[in-house]
């Protein structure tokens, strides 16, 4: 699908006055990204974990939930970790149980839900099992702000529930025991972006700040400091993974935890990288892990788990400490992982098959097929969100009740028009791009899709949508030089609300045309601007018979001019390192 170039306009010419030390183009960046003044830029080029990770009790609630931890430690009581199932909800999951482990509670246990048999969240039948267990204590994590009926029985069953989440918030919030979560109306917590792990790692960072001012030690080898340092590596995955903005404190914590992982010490995730090919059998990693590392490779593997099998396995993979059970669980998830890709694409087919039947004129897409697996509706709605640029929902049958995953467009609220209409569910959450919801009658279903309909036209009417490429900033070909890129370099980790930039450089001649790979379907040019010659590859850009996308290999000649978007990559081979363009998208001139 053709996109619609979208270049953003430049600061005001008194913006690059103030900084005459910074190149334009990095100004250009920092400006689109809301950093405005000295102190916001210095924090985002250099953060600095000592000065912009925030003290936990800034969270109205903190101080309680610390205290009602450590009284349940105290007395013994029984407490129940209760996590989701996706990596998020995993790594929250392993942050609080190994703190609460380290700080001397005996009797701590990780729930995470069956993703068919339970479905999101806390439910009833498992809150009247903690309490037949004599559960004293439930602390949720990446989950908890939309159950307020589960949260009341608890409290009449004796337990006491703290919830650490941070999904939209419902209308009606749980009356819990103490809630954490930084998007709550009237909490002053300064960061608003952390995920469900950052919130579960501000709680252990303030039973481990409290634990360390008793002057009492840990049952473990590490310091206070380093215990929580190392929980870091868990944070930077839950952030990447679930794909919330990498901006202020989030990015700091995601920036230490990818230090963190690239030294990583936890022996499930050393042969996790194995599994990927990412680490060599010494120990040693092939190259740097990157956020892009824990989006494209890592926490696909762990989401894995929990969409065709337990979240379980992926969470005994982080928490293990045997090497030959990290090896099994490893190579377990690498198999789900394998599985996930194959059905995702047999279930795409049938979704595409479905849209192009009668839904192409459609502002909204649904599709249903009662024989997909719950756990992968998200990619197929994700997929024909990407493919369509329209919101989408893939839905299925799990235990005889329709349940379903959508993914939205920048421009639509999603989880806002399911809220907008909580008649038709049982349950309901997610974010404004993403949502997760059960029906509550099947027979409504149809009356369901028309009611989302309505209720995208209103929110939009007059407004037309067409997909956007969005460009930071205009480059020269010589501009682009190994300073300009390790300056740019410092804007990583790459993320939502801070991407990897893309640059367009007008008017450019092609200098030279080679296909790659073993079918020809890449492309290689060399091109030529202002005296200078730059290599550009671009990624099945010269596919045959791909309806999705011309090809650029028959398509482009010597001496012609185009204008090409693109990021700035390094190629790495034997020893050799080469500064170039990789390809998004391409205009040629008539």
């Amino acid at each position: 699908m053709k996109k619609h170039w979208l270049v953003q306009s430049e600061p005001p010419k008194t913006f690059y006055d103030v900084y005459p030390e910074l190149p334009h183009v990095v100004l250009d960046l920092v400006y689109h990204r809301n950093l405005h003044s000295q102190e916001q830029i210095d924090e985002f080029l250099n953060p600095d974990y000592s000065q912009d990770v925030h003290d936990p009790f800034l969270f109205s609630d903190m101080e309680k939930s610390v205290n009602r931890i450590f009284q349940a430690i105290e007395k013994n009581e029984k407490i129940v970790v209760h996590g989701d199932y996706d990596a998020d909800g995993v790594c929250a999951s392993v942050i609080l149980v190994s703190t609460l482990e380290a700080l001397g509670a005996k009797q701590v246990q990780n729930y995470l839900p069956d993703r068919e048999t339970d479905g999101y969240g806390l439910n009833e039948k498992n809150m009247r099992a903690f309490a037949q267990e004599d559960v004293k204590l439930v602390i949720s994590c990446d989950c908890g702000i939309s159950n307020a009926p589960e949260v009341k029985i608890g409290n009449e069953l004796g337990i006491d529930t703290i919830i650490t989440d941070h999904h939209s918030i419902p209308e009606n919030l749980p009356e819990a025991f103490a809630i954490l979560h930084p998007k709550i109306e009237s909490e002053n917590y300064p960061d608003k972006n952390l995920a469900g792990g950052g919130v579960a790692f501000k709680l252990a960072q303030g039973l481990l700040l409290t634990h360390k001012k008793q002057g009492k030690e840990l049952l473990c080898e590490d310091s206070h400091e380093a215990h929580e340092k190392w929980l870091l590596e868990l944070v930077a995955i839950s952030s990447v993974a679930d794909m919330v903005p990498l901006l202020g404190e989030s990015r700091t914590l995601t920036k230490y935890g990818l230090i963190v992982l690239n030294k990583t010490r936890r022996i499930g995730l050393q042969m996790l990288l194995r599994e990927a090919n990412l680490m060599e059998m010494d120990g040693s990693l092939k190259k740097e892990i990157t956020a892009e590392t824990i989006g494209f490779s890592l926490a696909p593997r762990i989401n894995a788990a929990g969409r065709l099998d337990h979240s379980n396995v992926a969470y005994k993979l982080l928490m293990t400490k045997n090497a030959i059970e990290a090896t099994d669980l490893a190579f377990a998830l690498e198999n789900n992982n394998k599985d996930r890709k194959n059905l995702t694409k047999e279930y795409l087919e049938v979704a595409i098959e479905q849209v192009k039947k009668d839904q192409m004129e459609n502002p909204v897409l649904v599709v249903f097929n009662e024989n997909w697996s719950s756990g992968l509706v998200g990619l197929i709605a994700s997929r024909l969100k990407d493919l369509y640029n329209k919101p989408t929902l893939a839905c299925t049958h799990r235990n005889g009740e329709i349940v379903g995953s959508g993914r939205s467009i920048d421009q639509f609220n999603l989880i806002a028009a399911l809220q907008k209409n909580p008649e038709f569910f049982s349950k309901v959450g997610g974010h404004p791009a993403a949502c997760g919801f059960t029906l509550k009658d099947n027979n409504q279903f149809e009356n369901f899709k028309k009611t989302l309909i309505e209720t995208y036209n209103q929110e939009t009417k007059g407004q037309k949508f067409e997909p956007t490429l969005h460009i930071d900033a205009v480059l020269t070909l010589d501009t682009i030089s190994w300073d300009l890129y390790d300056l740019l370099n410092k804007f990583q980790p790459f993320g939502q609300k801070n991407p990897s930039p893309t640059y367009v450089a007008f008017d450019v001649r092609v200098h030279r045309i080679d296909p790659l790979g073993k079918s020809g379907e890449h492309l290689k040019l060399s091109l030529e601007q202002n005296g200078k010659i730059k290599t550009a590859i671009g990624w099945s850009l010269c596919k045959k018979d791909n309806e999705d996308s011309p090809n650029w290999c028959s398509i482009l000649k010597q001496n012609d001019i185009i204008d090409i978007v693109f990021e700035m990559e390094v190629n790495e081979w034997n020893g050799n390192r080469e500064l170039r363009m990789k390809i998004i998208d391409l205009h040629k001139h008539i």
